[in-house]
C-alpha cells in the first residue's frame, strides 16, 4: 500500500469513527487451481481477506473503504511465454539471424502476496448532485462479459462478475428524472489533456433504458514499437470515443447492446468499433439461459495475430485478443443449495473455444462453495486450443 492510499485510508478511518457508527464486513476467500497445458502442470492458488467499511455521519454523506490482503499459494512464478503458442512468440526472440546464446527462453513474472486499498471514497448527496471523490468503484455498459463503453475496467470473461478494483476519480451525478440524469467522471493525470474525461446522460423509453456516453482517455498505441526482452515502454496515444447502451425487456426477454466508436487523435487517426449485444431467459423452473456476441474491430486477424497482439491484450489496452467472440451461459437450480451450469467461451476468428462445467453450492448461510473444469477446442496455435485442461476451487465466506 502507498503513502498515499495510508493517509487517504487512516483520514477516512478517522473520520468515520468520531462522526458516526462504522458499518464493517467483507470475506474470506480460498481458491485452488490446477492447470494441465504443454505437458506441464500447475498448482497455484490464493487466500483473500477483504475488509469494508462504511459510515453515515449524516444522512447526505457517505464515507466507504476496503483493504485487501491477498497471499499467494503453490507455483509463484510463471513464464509468460509458457502460455503463448510458440509460432507467435520464436520468431521475435529467437531468430534465425541471431546465435542461440542470445535467444530468449524465458519472460518470468511473480505473484507477490500484497495488501492495497482496493476502494476509499467520499460521497456527497446534495439538492439536485452528488459528488464522490477518491478510489471508488466505477460500471459501466450493459454487457455481461464484456463492456465496450467501459474504459476503466477490463472484464475477464471466464469469471466476468467477479469484482474490479476502483479508480482514482472525481464523479458528478445529476439526476434530471426519474430514469435517467447525467454523470461525469474525471481522473486525475498530468495535465489536463492527459486526464481521462467520460460523460454518460443516462434516460429511458417504455420498457428500455438507455445512454448515451462520450469520452477522451489516454491508451496504448495499437501498433506499438516494443521489444519484449528490452523492456521499452509501449507508446501512448490520446482517445476520442463515443457510443451508447440500451437495455430492456422484449416478450419476456432480457436484450441489451452496446456501440462504441473510438478515434486515435495521433499518429495515423484509425477509427475502431466496438460492439455486443446479448439475451437472457429465465423459465418457470428456474432454468437460465444466457447468450452474448462481442465484435472488437481493434482485435487482430487470425492470420495476421503477433506476439504485440498478445501484449497488447495482456496488459489491457483491448478487450479482446481477436474480433469476434460468443459468450454462453446456462444453469439449472439443483434442489435449493445448488446451481448447476456450463458456460462456453468461443473465438469465432479462430474456431476455438473454453467450455467450462460449473457448480455452485450455497454450504451455509453465509457460504459458498464454487467448481469448475475447463477444457479447450481448437487446433493447437488458436487463442484457446493450446490452453489444456483446468480445475478451480473457490470457498468464499461472508461475515
Amino acid at each position: 500500500m502507498n503513502p498515499a492510499s495510508k493517509r487517504c485510508l487512516v483520514g477516512l478511518t478517522l473520520l468515520s469513527l468520531v462522526s458516526a457508527q462504522v458499518d464493517w464486513f467483507g470475506y474470506l476467500e480460498s481458491e485452488w487451481d490446477r492447470l494441465a497445458m504443454n505437458a506441464r502442470e500447475y498448482n497455484f492458488g490464493y487466500l483473500k481477506y477483504r475488509l469494508d467499511m462504511e459510515s453515515r455521519p449524516t444522512d447526505r454523506v457517505l464515507v466507504a473503504a476496503n483493504v485487501n490482503f491477498q497471499q499467494y499459494l503453490g507455483e509463484t512464478t510463471w513464464n509468460l511465454l509458457d502460455f503463448l503458442p510458440g509460432p507467435i512468440w520464436k520468431p521475435e526472440l529467437q531468430p534465425s539471424t541471431l546465435p542461440d546464446s542470445l535467444w530468449v527462453t524465458e519472460y518470468p513474472f511473480t505473484y507477490h502476496d500484497t495488501l492495497y486499498l482496493d476502494n476509499a471514497y467520499l460521497r456527497v448527496n446534495f439538492n439536485h448532485l452528488d459528488v464522490t471523490l477518491g478510489k471508488q468503484p466505477v460500471s459501466l455498459g450493459t454487457g455481461y462479459a464484456w463492456n465496450p463503453v467501459d474504459i476503466f475496467n477490463y472484464k475477464n470473461p471466464v469469471d466476468p462478475t467477479y469484482e474490479q478494483t476502483g479508480i482514482q476519480a472525481l464523479r458528478l451525478d445529476v439526476p434530471l428524472t426519474d430514469r435517467g440524469g447525467l454523470t461525469a467522471i474525471l481522473t486525475p493525470a498530468g495535465g489536463w489533456d492527459s486526464a481521462t474525461k467520460y460523460i454518460q446522460w443516462k434516460s429511458g423509453i417504455g420498457s428500455f433504458d438507455f445512454t448515451l456516453n462520450w469520452s477522451q482517455y489516454e491508451g496504448v498505441y495499437r501498433w506499438w514499437d516494443y521489444v519484449l526482452y528490452a523492456g521499452l515502454a509501449p507508446t501512448t496515444t490520446r482517445y476520442r470515443a463515443v457510443g451508447g447502451t440500451l437495455v430492456g425487456e422484449l416478450f419476456g426477454v432480457g436484450v441489451w447492446t452496446e456501440v462504441w466508436r473510438k478515434t486515435q487523435a495521433a499518429f495515423d487517426k484509425k477509427e475502431f468499433w466496438e460492439a455486443v449485444a446479448g439475451a437472457d431467459y429465465t423459465f418457470s423452473n428456474g432454468w437460465y439461459v444466457l447468450n452474448e456476441v462481442y465484435r472488437n474491430e481493434q482485435g487482430a486477424l487470425p492470420e495476421a495475430v503477433t506476439l504485440y497482439d498478445y501484449l497488447f491484450y495482456f496488459n489491457g489496452s483491448t478487450h479482446s485478443l481477436m474480433q469476434t467472440y460468443d459468450f454462453f451461459y446456462t444453469f439449472y437450480p439443483v434442489g435449493d443449495f445448488v446451481n448447476a451450469g456450463i458456460f462456453a467461451l468461443a473465438n469465432l476468428d479462430d474456431h476455438s473455444a473454453l467450455v467450462s462445467p460449473q457448480i455452485e453450492w450455497n454450504l451455509y448461510e453465509n457460504g459458498t462453495l464454487t467448481l469448475w473444469y475447463s477444457t479447450s477446442l481448437g487446433k493447437a496455435d488458436t487463442e484457446f486450443g493450446w490452453q489444456g485442461d483446468g480445475w478451480r476451487l473457490r470457498l468464499r465466506t461472508y461475515f
